[in-house]
């Protein structure tokens, strides 16, 4: 019986810049696909997506957050503290946020069933 030999070609990497991540991930983060970042409470997702767009920043890159959780203005103050000026970022046109953070009081929307079981298992 003869066997094909199975070719690894490999993922192409897109570097996170994030000191020990590209490391461990073997050259970051999948080139052109999604990548979910899980974590429980205080894991330093946030601190990971905002180092993540820093570095880009850094290399001419412009990058967008997207927050379900923390209002922008929580998330710039919370990452003062790594030195990243984020509002000049976001003057200067290389940061956006997207702010799906939840109104203080408003009442959550729910349109429809949904299960994010799958998506986290």
């Amino acid at each position: 019986m003869k066997t094909t030999p199975v070719i690894d070609e490999g993922i192409e990497k897109l570097e996170t810049g994030i000191p020990g991540f590209d490391f461990l991930s073997e050259g970051g983060v999948p080139k052109g696909r999604t990548t979910l970042i899980v974590g429980t409470a205080g894991s330093a997702k946030t601190v990971f997506a905002c180092q993540f767009l820093a570095e880009g920043i850094k290399r001419g890159e412009h990058g967008v957050f997207v927050t379900f959780e923390e209002p922008p203005q929580i998330v710039r103050r919370n990452m003062r503290g790594f030195g990243w000026d984020i509002e000049q970022w976001e003057r200067e046109g290389k940061w956006a946020f997207v702010d799906a953070s939840p109104i203080p009081g408003a009442k959550p929307m729910v349109s429809g069933t949904y299960d994010l079981g799958a998506l986290l298992a």
